[in-house]
């Protein structure tokens, strides 16, 4: 439609020049990179952070040590040194019987498929139909090219497995240091806040280090005697593999709320192979185990040291798997904790009780004499 003559002309859109594009793709670029940057930076933190909170969970028992007689320096070398002595003697205990039990496995596996095949029940019928013995046959044929073929995979797990070990020798030496210096930290963080404010802190960071101690001991006893209550159990039921099973059963407890399931998974499919009453028994076992822990054991491990709701304690291990992976889960608790006394310092605590409100009441109101 032609414009009239009283109308004003339209104006033309003007594009950007180059140069406004090139500025724009520059800010993109590095918009990209700072996130990139930030998500490997995430890995870090999340390393320092269960740095940190190993040192806080053992603090508790470097101040007994100090309690009784010992400095700081010695009494954090004494606990690490044991704790590495133990960890060795376990080690040294548990790979030969880890190592002879997977070989009879692998060993025993073609005669375990056999008998299962030759069952009358639904298990025998699944095996026969899955043809699991010949998928057995044609994966033993093939590994010898398949591991020819494979070499950057198998570089790869070595990758990862190493990563894992640097890691972990990443937050041991973080612990150590994280360790002796606390106290200093303490007083610091104390001194930099106003003075009116230092009491409210130090109870605040008292709390914090109270709780995490008493998790990060409490998880480590949990997890010593799920093992061996485990161990027990599978060793009285016959069940096949029991060691390599009650370790990794000790070490799922360490997982919040569906710990003892994931760790009586396996234990449930090695029981099936021999009936599924076997594994009917292994399943009540670790469902009836993780109520005993969750309702008499931990109360008196932990004493009430994280503080958290059920529904709290699940939100928590989401998040923190979302967020962290395994490390995530295995750091949520803590971390909640932490949040957790800090809300019922600052935002709880000048709260007025709920009995001491003045509530309305339902009774009538007498009328005058």
């Amino acid at each position: 439609m032609a414009l009239a003559p009283d109308d004003p002309p339209r104006a033309e859109i003007a594009w950007p020049g180059l140069w406004y594009w090139a500025k724009v793709t520059v800010v993109v670029l590095v918009v990209v990179g700072v996130a990139l940057q930030l998500r490997h930076a995430a890995d870090v933190f999340v390393l320092v952070l269960a740095a940190a909170i190993f040192a806080v969970g053992l603090d508790p028992a470097v101040r007994f040590l100090e309690r009784h007689g010992l400095r700081r320096g010695l009494a954090a070398a004494a606990i690490f040194v044991g704790a590495a002595i133990a960890f060795g003697v376990f080690l040294w205990l548990a790979i030969p019987e880890f190592v002879s039990q997977v070989r009879e496995f692998a060993r025993n596996l073609p005669a375990l498929i056999d008998e299962l095949a030759a069952r009358d029940d639904w298990i025998g019928e699944a095996v026969r139909n899955a043809d699991v013995k010949g998928h057995l046959q044609d994966l033993v044929s093939q590994l010898p090219s398949t591991l020819a073929n494979s070499f950057g995979s198998i570089l790869g797990v070595t990758s990862r497995i190493t990563g894992l070990v640097f890691r972990l020798l990443t937050i041991v030496i973080l612990s150590v240091y994280f360790v002796l210096s606390y106290p200093s930290a303490r007083r610091t963080i104390a001194a930099r806040a106003p003075v009116a404010d230092r009491a409210r802190l130090t109870r605040v960071v008292d709390t914090i280090t109270h709780r995490i101690g008493g998790y990060v001991s409490g998880s480590f006893v949990n997890a010593g005697l799920s093992a061996l209550v485990a161990a027990i159990a599978l060793i009285a039921l016959g069940v096949n593999f029991w060691f390599p099973l009650a370790a990794w059963a000790g070490f799922a407890s360490l997982i919040p709320i569906v710990g003892a399931y994931i760790g009586g998974a396996p234990a449930m499919l090695i029981a099936l192979a021999d009936s599924p009453t076997k594994a009917l028994i292994v399943v009540v076992f670790f469902v009836v185990w993780q109520q005993v822990r969750d309702y008499v054991v931990s109360p008196r491990v932990m004493k009430n040291s994280v503080d958290l709701s059920p529904a709290a304690v699940m939100v928590a291990t989401i998040v923190g798997g979302s967020i962290g992976g395994i490390f995530g889960v295995l750091l949520a608790l803590p971390v909640a904790a932490a949040i957790k006394a800090v809300m019922d310092e600052y935002l709880l605590r000048d709260l007025p009780d709920q009995e001491s409100v003045d509530m309305p009441s339902d009774d009538p109101e007498p009328e005058p004499g």
